[in-house]
């Protein structure tokens, strides 16, 4: 596949010319709680957030029952094209 690393090879997210984007592909039923959990919980990571928070002309950060999360919806194709306008990958905020 093109696009994507070898994850052998160690991820590069502090360079300022970095193209390494982590991606966490949410398949049900897979164990996808738990890692969700571990992320959040455990690692403090901000995650994307799918229930009515993708408006808005900003990525802001929501903090929801613990959790970070950022208002994107990366479920729809309209919130893939928002967060890619809005410079999510390379915000910080996720």
């Amino acid at each position: 596949y093109n696009g994507f690393k070898d994850i052998s090879d160690p991820l590069d997210s502090t360079s300022e010319n970095s193209n390494d984007v982590p991606v966490f592909w949410h398949i049900h039923r897979s164990g996808d709680s738990t890692i969700k959990d571990i992320f959040g919980k455990c690692y403090r990571m901000s995650m994307a957030h799918s229930s009515g928070h993708d408006d808005g002309t900003e990525l802001v950060p929501l903090h929801l029952q613990g959790d970070r999360y950022v208002n994107v919806d990366l479920t729809t194709s309209r919130g893939i094209d928002r967060a890619k306008e809005l410079g999510l990958a390379r915000s910080g905020f996720a």
